[in-house]
């Protein structure tokens, strides 16, 4: 065997054992579910308006207004852009609000890009840019009267990728107690969070997301009851016994919609991909070891 042969046979071996590792990457079955036109397959929702804002809709008697605005976005809180030469969804963050998966999905694999705008609004002016991609939704707005229930992939500047419990959801997470945070340790006990335990959230680690102005990659894998969280190529959280709590009993949450927030702050969307998995890749079937 020539030299130069018995290199490429190297190199294809090498090649076979990283492919065995990483995530499947099957074109035929990904679904794009942001046509980059229009908000077809989506819903919209928009919240209850702050009072800094002047509109003309029914205030009580401290100034705040009643009721929620509902499905007509007059406001443009989602709109249709191009920005960075291709179409994405902008939010202007003015009112709390979301855009809601019309089809339910179970066992997949979802991915979409965000990058933060400038601006940001009350009640938030002092606090980090945040939104969210919610999975495993329900049908109707209960906490705050805007959130469905739902499991939640944070996209927070400087925590993407933290979990949240959305009204009574659970989640079992490997994390350690430190500097008054609950924070994800890959090889730490699992710990329940959620309102029964009065733990509303996990910390991701490691932070790996980029500077303000860049594009950044949320994924979530989903199989059964359990889900990974990755920014930027990086898992920074796995979860089990994706739970909602009723009355007391637990009840598996394995499906859902899918479900993007506006939070007060200016972002982008673009490029939402879905893909059905049968189960978790080999390489993250093994955090569960």
């Amino acid at each position: 065997m020539s030299k130069l042969t018995l290199s490429a046979s190297i190199l294809l071996f090498l090649v076979s054992c990283l492919s065995s590792n990483m995530v499947s990457k099957k074109q035929g079955n990904k679904q794009e579910l942001f046509n980059g036109k229009d908000f077809t397959g989506w819903v919209k929702y928009i919240g209850v308006p702050h009072k800094s804002l002047q509109l003309s809709l029914p205030k009580d008697s401290l100034g705040n207004y009643k009721n929620p605005i509902g499905n007509e976005d007059f406001l443009k809180v989602f709109s249709v852009v191009r920005e960075d030469g291709e179409p994405a969804i902008f939010v202007n963050g003015k009112v709390f609000g979301t855009i809601t998966s019309e089809a339910t999905y179970e066992n997949y694999h979802i991915t979409l890009q965000y990058k933060w705008g400038v601006k940001k609004f009350a009640p938030r002016l002092q606090l980090p840019r945040d939104a969210g991609l919610l999975y495993h939704a329900g049908d109707m707005p209960m906490q705050n009267r805007v959130w469905p229930l739902a499991q939640e992939c944070q996209i927070q500047q400087g925590d993407c990728g933290d979990y949240w419990k959305i009204d009574k959801s659970m989640a079992h997470i490997p994390a350690v107690y430190k500097d008054s945070n609950w924070i994800y340790s890959v090889n730490a006990d699992y710990v329940w969070f959620g309102n029964e335990v009065k733990r509303p959230r996990c910390m991701k680690s490691p932070d790996n997301e980029k500077p303000q102005g860049e594009w950044n990659t949320v994924e979530v894998y989903t199989s059964g009851d359990s889900s990974v969280h990755v920014v930027n190529g990086i898992i920074v959280m796995h979860l089990k016994d994706l739970s909602v709590s009723d009355s007391g009993t637990k009840k598996p949450m394995t499906k859902g919609r899918i479900v993007l927030q506006s939070e007060g702050a200016e972002l982008y969307y673009r490029r939402i991909i879905l893909e059905p998995i049968k189960q978790l890749p080999v390489s993250l079937r093994r955090l569960y070891k």
